[in-house]
């Protein structure tokens, strides 16, 4: 479940209520789980993220009230056909934290604050639309997805958009190829 830093409680279920008892490994997890190697730099990153994660301030106990948010779907686009399994991201430029969405087969998103909290914070933000990043297949093997959009849209996004309270339809047409320089 994706965490959202700075909500807490109702927000995160698994906050208020941790597990006591976990079921038990499997005898051979040795052999299952890649080496690492602390001699190569990204065995030091590993270590580093897992360190800095389990360092992190939690919650405090104290409920955070959620800002006003409105309601975000809309189709995303890219050279007039529908962007399937996109990530679409909504940062916002003053206070609160961002909303995130994923494209289904017809390029169709709604955004999701946090857990029970549909829709994004209302006011102006910097979107981000991406279709590469890692993750795992079906069978659950490590793969990496190349990234099909220029940085335009996401890296060095160039996309806005101002959400209301209520329903907001925001649609995007990305375009792949690059934008002619003004001459």
């Amino acid at each position: 479940m994706p965490s959202w830093p700075g909500v807490c409680d109702d927000l995160h279920p698994m906050t208020s209520n941790p597990p006591t008892s976990f079921p038990p490994l499997p005898q051979n997890l040795h052999a299952r789980l890649p080496r690492l190697s602390l001699r190569r730099p990204l065995g030091w990153l590993a270590v580093a993220g897992v360190l800095l994660a389990a360092s992190a301030p939690g919650c405090s106990g104290k409920r955070r009230e959620v800002p006003p948010l409105g309601e975000v779907r809309g189709v995303v686009s890219l050279d007039g056909r529908p962007l399937p399994r996109a990530a679409v991201a909504f940062v916002p430029y003053e206070r609160g934290n961002g909303s995130y969405g994923t494209t289904d087969e017809a390029g169709r998103y709604t955004l999701q604050y946090a857990v029970h909290h549909p829709g994004a914070v209302v006011g102006r933000h910097r979107v981000e639309i991406r279709t590469g990043g890692e993750g795992r297949d079906k069978d659950g093997n490590f793969v990496e997805t190349p990234e099909q959009l220029p940085a335009k849209y996401h890296a060095k996004s160039q996309l806005e958009a101002t959400v209301a309270a209520g329903p907001n339809e925001l649609n995007f047409d990305l375009t792949s190829r690059p934008t002619p320089k003004p001459r």
